[in-house]
Order: C-alpha cells, then structure tokens, then sequence
C-alpha cells in the first residue's frame, strides 16, 4: 500500500502504530488459546514471549531517547512518573544506536 503524497513518514508510523500493536495483541492472545489446548510444556514459549515484549519496550524507549524524548515524555507514556521511568529504564541510555 502507497502512503498518501505528504504525509510524511513519522506521521505515518504514527497512524499505523496503534493498529500494527492491535494486531500484535491478537496474534499473542491466539497463542495463548492455542497453548491452552497443547502440551503444558508449550507454556515456555509464552513466557519466553515475555522476555521479547520487555526488549521491544527497551528498543522503543531507546529509539524516544535518541529523538529527544525526555524521562518525563517517557514516564507519560508508559503511565509512570519520571522517576519510575528513568529508574527503570535508564540503561537503555548505554546502548549502541
């Protein structure tokens, strides 16, 4: 799909980002049915998706940074205060661009 003539490509991650994260939800949530129905030791793959889920807010919390984004802007959008935010996630600062 074409994205319309001047819309540039920041404010089109920014349209598409709410229901790409929809989608994802619902392709964790089918497997999470899915694992309901198989082996107890399918669990595994469910909390290993844990581990994935937390790398991906730390590469989105690394990316807000090098744009500018302040612990304040940070601690907003995840619904925490700055403390919290830069308490928590702070480390993120050290990784490679």
């Amino acid at each position: 799909m074409s994205v319309k003539p001047g819309l540039t490509r920041n404010r089109r991650r920014e349209r598409e980002t709410p229901e790409y994260a929809g989608m994802v939800r619902r392709v964790i949530m089918a497997h999470g049915r899915r694992v309901g129905e198989a082996d107890p030791e399918d669990l595994s793959e469910l909390r290993d998706m844990r581990q994935v889920v937390e790398a991906a807010i730390a590469e989105g919390i690394r990316g807000q940074r090098a744009r500018g984004a302040s612990w304040a802007d940070i601690g907003r959008g995840l619904g925490i205060s700055r403390q919290a935010a830069y308490a928590t996630w702070s480390w993120v600062d050290s990784l490679a661009s």
